[in-house]
């Protein structure tokens, strides 16, 4: 849990020893990308899900993209921090 804190990389290096040992176990190649697809599709669904649901819960911010779709100008992209607003 504690690489979670690094942004870009914390995903890809809790994803090292498991792949590691893919490569050391299996004297093929399909426990290596069952391994490096599992690790992509759950780094994907919690950073895009439960990760914004968590954080939006215990600080009573919307991290729903309808919130995010109703800001309009210069500067209120989707990753914007003004768009995001109280509940």
């Amino acid at each position: 849990m504690v690489l979670r804190f690094i942004p870009s990389l914390g995903g890809a290096l809790t994803a090292v020893v498991p792949i590691a040992l893919a490569i050391a176990v299996a004297p093929g190649w399909d426990l290596l990308v069952w391994t490096v697809l599992m690790f992509g599709g759950i780094e994907l669904i919690f950073a895009n899900v439960v990760e914004p649901w968590i954080y939006g819960r215990s600080t009573g911010l919307s991290a729903s993209p309808s919130s995010r779709r109703r800001c309009s100008g210069p500067g209120c992209g989707v990753s914007s921090a003004s768009c995001w607003r109280p509940r």
